[in-house]
């Protein structure tokens, strides 16, 4: 850096005295990174705040999705411990509970994704915005799908922990 600075000062000396008439401001002269950085700034503190923003609303989210679980468990006890009875594996449990969810959750994807679209389209006509790539769209898509995915887990393992002796006891 320091020597961007002499090369900057002997610049502007061979400048000055090539062209007498030209203005230079030798004291607010800054190099090009400098006015780079300067001029981005705004724009990365906003970039910052937006991510996150979005991964606070994604860790409440998972939260909210972990308690939504765990109380569909509890209100199928007895389901699940009569499925127990008849034969059904932890694994078997915990498979429905998974292909459930993942049920529910492909369906809003695919839905969100086709009114993102919708709606993409109709800001590209009427105010000239960038198009949402396929790509875009099917990255977050899979990401927030594996995400809910995760946060279900844990809640399904104990749905599968479930002793079919003490669900069914108030039969």
């Amino acid at each position: 850096k320091k020597d961007l600075q002499i090369v900057a000062q002997k610049a502007r000396s061979v400048l000055a005295a090539a062209i007498p008439e030209a203005v230079l401001d030798r004291q607010q002269s800054r190099t090009l990174e400098d006015l780079r950085r300067q001029y981005f700034a705004q724009t990365k503190a906003m970039s910052e705040i937006l991510i996150s923003v979005s991964i606070a609303m994604l860790v409440v989210t998972a939260i909210g999705i972990i308690g939504l679980a765990n109380h569909r468990v509890n209100n199928r006890r007895r389901q699940i411990g009569i499925r127990r009875s008849l034969g059904a594996t932890r694994h078997d449990i915990q498979a429905m509970f998974q292909m459930e969810n993942l049920i529910i959750t492909v369906s809003g994807a695919v839905l969100g994704s086709a009114l993102a679209y919708v709606i993409n389209w109709k800001l590209m006509s009427s105010i000239e915005t960038e198009r949402v790539t396929l790509s875009y769209s099917l990255t977050s898509s899979g990401l927030l799908i594996l995400m809910i995915q995760m946060a279900v887990f844990f809640p399904t393992l104990k749905a599968s922990r479930i002793d079919p002796a003490t669900a069914t006891r108030a039969l």
